[in-house]
């Protein structure tokens, strides 16, 4: 079956079917039954086993229109930034000056609107993104102004969220966190490396103030969510970093991530967490977050939702950028460029007119669908690759990456929990051989002959 999995972690065999929507443990005399011929078993359980393996998969639904309609849009006031990350992918501190024209702003959510509108969809999430969005609050206000007004008039149901940096006055914090629905706020999350990898752009530490603007959203009823990216040298804390921010902050959900490497984390002699400590260290914040009823997320791993992409590319998500440009990806278009490809989809004009290249709309469509790296890999249908640029451009090869280890290890302790316990999960946490002969086995797919 190219579609169900079976994974032995340590002693313990699973029949992994994520569009199937199931996972079973099994024993070693019953996987090698189910792979040797299905037709000869005899266990009643085991064979109602077998046929829902055989059951239709259920396929996520691909963009089928020429024309866009998301239900998710992200809008990129600027791409500078006042804080001066050592680690940054985003080029923050030496992006264009461009600013969003508000009024571009507003010509693109009339059209999403009535796009919207014309497949009868009731729900329209946008989301601010950066560089830092809040470098230009009024444009943001005026914004959030218009959209929450005309989704009114359509009958259209607004979530707002933003990503920040944090660096707010008390006040304005209040009102982003009466306002918007999700703020996710970057914070490294202990004094040390929040001054170290987060400094300001005077080289002063940003901690105090941005611990104080948590304290503050933590009162006001919007989803809060802190993004921690774990290196090499904060790796180990993760658990005691998880125990810190729960108890500290009141929070709705923990996102961890692995730094990504770049130009400036080499500069500052920061480098990605070895992929099994990683895994280790993130299980052990899961562990202390959860004892404070908080969410522990990390982007490519989550296992209760499928598709064909885990990033906006392919989704026909929309993203405006401050010069107007309609994208699918919030990297820059030069990163793209840099393999051959080009993620700009259109353009909003200051009179209102939106033009989509519909050819490159579905070149980006079509570079999910494929990935020879994801496609013996039980994570296929979760972490799909994760991002298509800077982890599974196409011309990448075949081996997996650091990250596709720590995605597999931690997703698989994620399906381990839900049929066989903590218990079990902690007990291979531990086993690192078993984890290695797990995380580098480059075939995972259920081979069942055919009944005939």
């Amino acid at each position: 079956m190219q579609d169900t999995y079976a994974l032995q972690l340590g002693q313990t065999h699973l029949i992994y079917s994520p569009l199937r929507g199931f996972t079973a443990r099994v024993n070693e005399e019953a996987l090698v039954a189910l792979q040797r011929n299905s037709s000869g078993i005899r266990s009643d359980s085991l064979r109602e086993l077998a046929d829902r393996i055989r059951r239709p998969a259920e396929y996520p639904p691909r963009p089928g229109s020429k024309t866009p309609s998301p239900s998710k849009i992200v809008i990129m006031p600027t791409r500078r930034c006042n804080m001066r990350c050592v680690y940054c992918d985003f080029a923050a501190a030496e992006a264009h000056s461009d600013i969003l024209d508000p009024i571009q702003a507003c010509h693109f959510i009339d059209y999403v609107l009535h796009n919207l509108k014309r497949k009868k969809s009731k729900l329209l999430h946008i989301h601010f993104f950066g560089g830092e969005p809040f470098l230009h609050r009024s444009i943001v206000d005026l914004i959030v102004h218009y959209a929450r007004q005309n989704c009114q008039k359509n009958d259209v149901k607004l979530r707002l969220e933003v990503t920040t940096n944090g660096k707010l006055d008390r006040q304005y914090a209040q009102f982003v966190g009466n306002v918007f629905d999700t703020v996710v706020v970057s914070y490294d999350g202990s004094q040390a490396f929040q001054d170290a990898n987060r400094p300001n752009p005077d080289g002063s530490g940003s901690f105090e103030q941005v611990s104080t603007i948590l304290e503050v959203l933590s009162e006001t009823p919007a989803e809060l969510c802190v993004r921690l990216c774990a290196t090499n040298r904060s790796v180990h804390a993760l658990p005691d970093l998880a125990r810190q921010i729960t108890n500290a902050y009141n929070i709705d959900k923990l996102n961890i991530e692995p730094l990504t490497a770049n130009t400036k984390s080499d500069g500052a002699d920061l480098q990605p967490p070895d992929p099994y400590e990683f895994f280790q260290a993130f299980m052990g914040a899961y562990n202390e977050a959860q004892r404070q009823g908080v969410e522990v997320i990390n982007g490519l791993t989550n296992i209760n939702q499928t598709g064909w992409t885990s990033c906006p590319v392919g989704k026909d998500s929309l993203m405006l950028m401050p010069d107007g440009t309609l994208t699918a990806c919030y990297l820059e278009t030069d990163r793209w460029r840099e393999h051959g490809l080009d993620n700009t989809i259109g353009y909003v004009s200051k009179d209102g007119n939106v033009t989509i290249d519909t050819n490159n709309l579905e070149r980006i469509r079509n570079m999910v669908w494929h990935k020879p790296r994801c496609e013996r890999c039980f994570c296929r249908w979760t972490c799909a690759g994760g991002c298509h640029i800077a982890l599974t451009p196409p011309d990448c090869g075949p081996d997996y990456t650091d990250e596709c280890i720590q995605t597999r290890l931690i997703s698989a302790a994620f399906l381990l929990a839900t049929v066989a316990g903590r218990a079990t999960v902690n007990a291979w946490l531990y086993d690192k051989s078993a984890q290695q002969v797990f995380a580098e086995q480059n075939e995972d797919r259920l081979l069942i002959p055919d009944e005939n």
